[in-house]
């Protein structure tokens, strides 16, 4: 699976002059979607920070985020956590306003809420409130980069706030094992380093007491010049810049510097190697990981989308379709890896794996290295850089509001990486075509600069990661198997995708007829019933796009009757979508996405995206429907993958499982772990084919 990134071209912003009471800033021409009527202006204070205003009349909240450059990679060797800890002291009081809970006070009477993050390479702070209590919130936000007071009799309890943090998902098997996966890292790499922070970690010692240690690492980062500023109100722009420069210009700037990471994620000494994690959960997941050259600078081209979207696509020709031919593999993705800063990028390759997958780990990762060959071997597709390029561009030229606070929390760090102009398309523009410098960096992915990673239960392991006590296992890689997967012969079921058949080119937006607007319809109106159907419709014409959302519930008397009953009816859905898998991927990657779900009363078809072409899709669901392809390979895979998922449930958080059970005693037929395991232990892929044509002989659609 592949994701675009979101924004890409169009705009440019109109800009109010500021008041001449302020200084005057450059004007900069944010390029913005047309489906955005927003109103942007980007500036420099005095001090350094940079800031983006939003004036939005329709803003039903206001919120402002300001990121910090600076977050846990940036933790000196002995003190793991001081930047996360930073974050929880930050909030504690200012000299302007002692009182420790007089910002999360305010925000939460005036309708709001706050919150704060720590990355690797950012501290991210924002909050949300009614549009007319943003002036003082902003005060009180303001003063945290001002005059923070990191009074002494919070130290503890923020400690052990932040230790609970730790405890709280120590248990955790993402936590685990990215914590075993930074044993294979190069060890002098900042992405290496535990960065949650603990009791431990956060201890006073002789001669060197965290508040100490705190405050100068605030002193030495929390500079003006590092930080980055969005608000977002209904207020008019001269407005909130006079709010702005008025109450962050007093933000110090100690000139500082942003701390470059020359040492990269893997040296030569970790490439080559493969580690094998052992997880507390049923799992079958098999990685690889290479890192590549910074491409941060190459933005508007963005060379590593074209071999990524490639790696990880789902139809016919590819990785994933010869994997599940096999048997060996049901999911795939390709993404940016752990590193992606101004020194490096990364790739990285996930696989989940079948129990025979599992018995084949060579032969898989051979089969993706083939087609790394198969990508070096062939030149760059530049048709294949269009289709990219041109659904980007749409998807910016239709995109859709998000949130006043995901909107400025995401912002505040795009400003740290792209020009004002670029602050919102940067992160998926796509628009210079640059052949030779993706060839490069695909000519990078060999089997001498691997790093594999196979994470199970049953491993032999012969170390212990400290801090989250997973157990794992670092081998070299045998050079004859290096040799073997750099040279063996490519097997003819892998090729490059054809055009995407789905990518629409009827983008006219529809339009309200007179009985629609005169009855001014707000919701679905009946427009057929009959024994076996009820059809709904409603004209929404407010969003501007030209995408629709289609829901059909197929309700059948057999659906969940029993245990049994109910699983079958989650299979018959997992055989649909594996049918369809690698039709209808093209079609995701064209903006139109589909599900099919089980549910209490059924299953649900829903399709969501660009409406040009989903009739096409919906015809071939339902002839899936109709003949469905169930297979004993098909079958087997589901089953164990339902058994796997419900044995799982069993071991989660003790939350998790009591809201789960919470679920079960307030809906009726909802049946427990033990009862679904005890049911799917019985089922054979004939009692399968039974269900799913009884299921069609009882229909009543929605």
């Amino acid at each position: 699976m592949h994701s675009y990134l979101k924004p890409l071209i169009i705009l440019p912003a109109l800009f109010i002059n500021a008041c001449t009471s302020l200084p005057i800033m450059q004007k900069t021409e944010i390029i913005q979607s047309q489906n955005d009527h927003r109103l942007y202006q980007a500036f420099t204070l005095d001090n350094g920070l940079k800031a983006l205003i939003i004036s939005d009349p329709e803003a039903k909240k206001a919120a402002a985020s300001l990121d910090v450059f600076v977050g846990s990679a940036s933790d000196p060797e002995d003190r793991a956590g001081l930047a996360h800890f930073l974050e929880h002291m930050l909030f504690l009081g200012t000299k302007k306003y002692p009182d420790p809970d007089e910002y999360q006070t305010y925000i939460a009477q005036h309708g709001g809420s706050r919150n704060a993050y720590t990355a690797k390479e950012h501290t991210n702070y924002f909050f949300d409130i009614e549009n007319a209590s943003l002036e003082p919130a902003l005060d009180r936000f303001s003063q945290f980069f001002t005059a923070p007071l990191f009074n002494i009799e919070f130290v503890e309890r923020e400690k052990n706030a932040v230790n609970s943090e730790y405890l709280g998902k120590i248990k955790t098997d993402s936590r685990r094992s990215y914590a075993g996966l930074q044993q294979a890292f190069n060890p002098k790499s900042p992405y290496a380093k535990f960065s949650v922070g603990s009791l431990e970690t956060l201890a006073d010692r002789n001669n060197d007491l965290i508040r100490d240690d705190l405050l100068q690492f605030y002193k030495s980062h929390y500079s003006a010049n590092l930080m980055a500023l969005v608000v977002l109100a209904n207020e008019p722009l001269p407005v909130l810049k006079k709010w702005v420069t008025e109450k962050f210009s007093a933000i110090p700037n100690h000139q500082a510097q942003k701390k470059v990471f020359t040492e990269p994620l893997l040296s030569k000494n970790e490439m080559a190697h493969q580690i094998n994690i052992k997880s507390l959960q049923e799992k079958r997941e098999l990685s690889l990981l290479f890192t590549l050259p910074e491409t941060q600078s190459y933005y508007l081209a963005k060379p590593g989308i074209y071999f990524q979207s490639l790696l990880g696509h789902e139809g016919e020709g590819s990785i994933l379709a010869l994997l599940k031919e096999k048997g060996w593999a049901d999911e795939l993705s390709a993404s940016t890896g752990f590193s992606n800063n101004a020194q490096e990028s990364s790739l990285h390759l996930g696989i989940n794996l079948t129990h025979a997958g599992l018995q084949h780990t060579d032969e898989i990762i051979d089969i993706v290295f083939q087609y790394i060959r198969l990508l070096q071997n062939n030149e760059v597709q530049e048709w294949l850089f269009q289709e990219q390029s041109q659904m980007s561009a749409l998807q910016f030229r239709y995109q859709e509001q998000r949130s006043a606070s995901s909107t400025v929390t995401g912002l505040a760090r795009n400003l740290q990486y792209y020009p004002a102009q670029d602050v919102l398309r940067g992160p998926a523009v796509i628009e210079q075509f640059k052949p030779d410098l993706t060839r490069q960096l695909i000519a990078l992915l060999t089997p001498e600069r691997v790093l594999i990673t196979l994470v199970t239960q049953n491993l032999d392991t012969n170390k212990t990661e400290k801090n989250y006590q997973v157990d794992y296992r670092i081998t070299e890689i045998d050079p004859a198997l290096i040799q073997s997967w750099s040279n063996s012969t490519i097997n003819s079921a892998l090729a490059l995708p054809a055009q995407n058949p789905f990518i629409p080119d009827e983008l006219k937006l529809k339009t309200a007829d007179s009985d629609t607007v005169q009855h001014n319809l707000t919701r679905p109106e009946l427009i057929q019933k009959d024994q076996s159907l009820d059809l709904w419709h409603q004209l929404d014409t407010s969003f501007k796009v030209p995408r629709s959302n289609l829901y059909i519930a197929l309700q059948s008397p057999i659906a969940n009757t029993s245990p049994r009953d109910s699983l079958l009816t989650a299979l018959f859905a997992g055989i649909i979508k594996k049918q369809l898998n690698s039709y209808a991927y093209p079609a995701r990657l064209a903006g139109l996405n589909y599900s099919i779900y089980a549910t209490e009363r059924g299953l649900t078809i829903a399709l969501s995206g660009y409406d040009h072409k989903q009739a096409v899709l919906l015809e071939r669901i339902s002839a899936a429907l109709k003949a469905p392809e169930i297979t004993e390979k098909r079958f087997n895979i589901l089953q164990a993958r339902y058994q796997q998922k419900i044995s799982n449930a069993q071991k989660q958080q003790p939350f998790h499982q009591v809201l789960a059970d919470l679920k079960r005693s307030l809906i009726e037929r909802r049946w427990t772990n033990e009862q679904k395991l005890a049911a799917l232990s019985t089922l054979t892929i004939e009692d399968l084919q039974v269900f799913s044509e009884n299921f069609l002989k009882q229909l009543h659609i929605t």
